[in-house]
């Protein structure tokens, strides 16, 4: 018995073996229909290919040899060892077949990516392309278009205003980076271990939280300098609304230089901006006596306010700014910073989350993490490089290649000495507003 089972299973695989080559065959069968009416004797002839019109191979040639249906036609009849001269219609045959294969194929994978195939050759296929091409799983960002030609000005402009403040310093230099993030009370979790949804068993894995909780953000004033000995003694400012975390936080002390600014909003503004850059001052004279202080801001609105610049005199402090549409490459915190901190919080907050016997972390209890995030990033990175590769130190002698990328640059054009002139500068602030920019070019002249 256990013979005639194995001779049944050897025919069944025969059987099937048959079926698949003949299923083949009848794909790849072309019917060639004679030139000529005297040559049809019994119908028309078909011809099996063994290797059929819509193979890789003869799709290249096809497309390589640009579009040219008889050279394409020729390499497949190669192919199958057909002899082109018998009979007289199949080089016309075989060009048709390899045009209507190469139309084919568009609606193949139209139909394959719309569900024709199976998920996991999806999934095989799409991670094979992106090795071979380059390309990465992820979003697209969505953000302001700026011509190339544009980012390049705007660039040369900032550049060469930074190699003029260099020039123009007669003591020491401290550079200075602040801007604005928001974050969030309940950061947004690393991905983990959850537990898994059974059936009347076990509940959906959340983090629980409220509307209210869940909505909750503050604005984080970051500062940043070129110097390891001078960022531990720079404000960090947290601006809240006096609502979530009440109008004088629990915390006696926090740690990182972490200020709590309670203010009618949450949102920073020209009046902010004037009081942060009063702090910084009296801060850096302790600090750093003896240097000249630049200090780099982007083109927000309440950072373009009037008042800002008059502060700014009074407290010694020189204000550079970053061209409009390309803070996202060319400002330090921008670049180095935000997303290195805002991941030392949601980890910080998703340890604290599992020590917590009911997994819920309470207002001051986050401002402790914040403290903490603050603490381990700011004063422990050397930001120097982060200045340096965005070519506002040293001459853009250490700008990194994945920005002269971005702006189309082989290697960095060489930028003019001396101050920029007022029509570069005015590229770099935003055309809605209308600005002296002379008074911040020129920045020691009365």
């Amino acid at each position: 018995m256990a013979h005639v089972g194995a001779e049944l299973q050897s025919m069944t695989r025969r059987l099937r073996a048959l079926q698949r080559q003949m299923s083949r065959r009848s794909s790849a069968a072309v019917a060639l229909e004679p030139s000529k009416p005297e040559e049809v004797v019994d119908g028309p002839v078909t011809v099996f290919l063994k290797v059929p019109p819509h193979a890789r191979r003869v799709l290249a040639v096809f497309e390589l040899t640009g579009r040219n249906a008889t050279l394409a036609a020729r390499f497949l009849a190669a192919q199958n060892g057909l002899d082109m001269r018998e009979p007289t219609s199949l080089p016309q045959v075989l060009a048709a077949a390899v045009e209507h294969a190469y139309l084919k194929v568009a609606t193949m994978l139209e139909k394959h990516w719309q569900g024709g195939g199976r998920t996991r050759s999806q999934r095989k296929w799409l991670r094979r392309f992106r090795l071979n091409f380059g390309f990465r799983l992820g979003r697209a960002r969505a953000q302001a278009v700026v011509p190339l030609e544009e980012m390049r000005a705007k660039a040369s402009a900032f550049w060469r205003w930074m190699n003029h403040v260099h020039a123009d310093s007669s003591a020491p230099l401290l550079l200075l980076n602040m801007d604005e993030t928001s974050v969030a009370l309940k950061p947004t979790a690393h991905v983990g271990t959850v537990g898994r949804v059974v059936a009347n068993q076990a509940p959906k894995a959340i983090a629980a939280a409220s509307l209210a909780e869940m909505r909750a953000r503050f604005t984080l004033m970051c500062t940043i300098c070129a110097d390891t000995q001078v960022q531990p003694l720079l404000p960090q400012i947290l601006l809240s609304n006096g609502r979530t975390l009440g109008k004088k936080p629990k915390v006696d002390k926090l740690r990182g230089n972490l200020l709590v600014w309670n203010q009618k909003s949450a949102w920073a503004c020209h009046a902010t901006l004037r009081k942060y850059i009063s702090l910084l001052g009296s801060r850096l004279s302790e600090a750093a006596p003896g240097r000249e202080y630049v200090l780099l801001l982007d083109c927000a609105p309440s950072h373009l306010h009037t008042s800002i610049r008059r502060q700014a005199k009074l407290s010694h402090i020189r204000l550079v700014y970053l061209p409009s549409g390309l803070t996202r490459s060319l400002q330090p915190a921008d670049t180095d910073l935000f997303a290195r901190l805002k991941s030392r919080l949601s980890e910080l907050y998703c340890l604290q989350q599992s020590r917590s016997v009911d997994g819920v972390i309470q207002p001051d209890k986050w401002l402790e993490i914040l403290s903490s995030a603050v603490c381990s990033v700011l004063p422990a990175v050397k930001w120097s490089k982060a200045f340096r590769k965005v070519g506002a130190l040293n001459g853009q002698t250490e700008v990194c290649q994945a920005l002269l990328t971005e702006f189309g640059w082989t290697s960095l054009p060489p930028i003019p000495s001396g101050p920029p002139s007022e029509e570069e500068t005015k590229a770099i602030f935003p055309r809605r507003k209308n600005i002296d920019v002379t008074q911040y070019v020129l920045w020691k002249q009365p």
